[in-house]
């Protein structure tokens, strides 16, 4: 699926991340971020507009926050949560995406 930037699944889920992108995705460089924390490597407060500082790296493939996202059959699909928050339904989750974001800087 497509991600839409909207932050959620990096704050709200348990997942397993690169520690140290310098290092890479090692067995030994991994941890797990806990729901409701922010991940360490995002960037930016507004909802569609958070980057991450692993997702440029000639590695971020092989990570588990790449093959948590890659759904093969529906690729190109924009995510479904993200769709949701980034509408106008969405906007009570995307103001506590956003204020999370903002205590996390």
């Amino acid at each position: 699926m497509k991600c839409l930037r909207c932050g959620y699944c990096c704050i709200s889920l348990d997942v397993v991340i690169v520690d140290d992108p310098e290092k890479g995705p090692r067995q030994s460089n991994l941890s797990i971020k806990e729901t409701g924390v922010p991940c360490k490597h995002l960037r930016g407060e507004k909802c569609g507009e958070i980057s991450c500082a692993v997702h440029d790296k000639p590695w971020y493939s092989e990570t588990p926050c790449f093959q948590h996202t890659q759904l093969p059959e529906c690729s190109k699909a924009p995510c479904r949560m993200g769709s949701y928050i980034m509408s106008d339904k969405g906007s009570e989750v995307r103001q506590r995406i956003e204020a999370k974001l903002k205590g996390a800087h």
